[in-house]
């Protein structure tokens, strides 16, 4: 058998000894890492003792826990109040206090009478001049609303001015019965009717006219040219199918013949 060395035995006994300073180094970390816990434990333990405690909760009565809208209609929109104020009065003979009527005697009217207004006793109507009425005048009249106000002033515009009420009725939307129900509050006075002569007339004037046309405008023109103004006339316009019959008829009270 193989017999061991002295130098052998001093080998082995250096590599089993533990060095003295590494240990002591070994339990001064331990000593530190458990400092270190100790020291964030009580510090963790103190922020939760300083934070305040939030209040308790308050449970609310049985009467306002109930869902207040099983009361009321659910098809009412949820931006509608219920809880608006209740009116109080400080007596109780305020109750049953009556508003005193209105005296419509006394009452007078706000607005002064023009030269193209009339005042019917019985049941106080206003009456109203198509071609000298403005917007303010004819929102008056029951039965014509802000629509037919604003066509019917842009139809006095393009035709210059009236002729008849019944002329209405080349308004759209404007029927028999509604004419009937404002028929009795307008009117057109013969002395408001602007006239004009297909000779003198210009051509632009023309054509914008509703019953002439821009094709019309242009076939009087070249009438003029070749027959002369004192030729210029309605019946002879309609013999030689520049105009037609209804468009001549509707053109007689503005028109002045030669």
């Amino acid at each position: 058998m193989r017999t061991t060395l002295p130098s052998e035995k001093k080998s082995k006994s250096k590599e089993t000894e533990i060095n003295p300073t590494l240990a002591r180094g070994i339990i001064g970390m331990m000593f530190l890492l458990l400092a270190f816990q100790v020291v964030t434990f009580t510090i963790h333990k103190c922020s939760k003792s300083t934070e305040p405690t939030p209040p308790p909760k308050q449970e609310k009565p049985a009467y306002q826990a109930t869902n207040y809208r099983t009361y009321k209609d659910k098809s009412r929109s949820k931006s509608r109040s219920y809880n608006a104020p209740k009116r109080r009065y400080n007596k109780p003979s305020q109750r049953t206090a009556v508003r005193p009527k209105r005296d419509t005697a006394s009452f007078k009217q706000s607005k002064p009478l023009t030269h193209n207004t009339v005042v019917y006793k019985e049941n106080v109507r206003v009456q109203v001049d198509l071609n000298e009425a403005d917007s303010a005048a004819l929102i008056e009249v029951k039965g014509i609303g802000p629509y037919f106000c604003k066509k019917i002033l842009e139809l006095r515009e393009r035709l210059g001015s009236f002729a008849d009420v019944s002329q209405l009725m080349e308004i759209k939307g404007m029927d028999e019965e509604k004419l009937q129900r404002i028929g009795n509050q307008i009117f057109v006075h013969p002395s408001g009717i602007k006239k004009f002569s297909l000779a003198e007339a210009e051509r632009k004037f023309l054509s914008r006219h509703p019953y002439i046309g821009a094709y019309n405008a242009r076939g009087i023109a070249l009438f003029i040219e070749t027959m002369g103004k004192d030729s210029c006339t309605l019946s002879n316009l309609v013999k030689n199918n520049i105009l037609s019959p209804e468009a001549a008829e509707k053109l007689r009270p503005y028109v002045i013949e030669p």
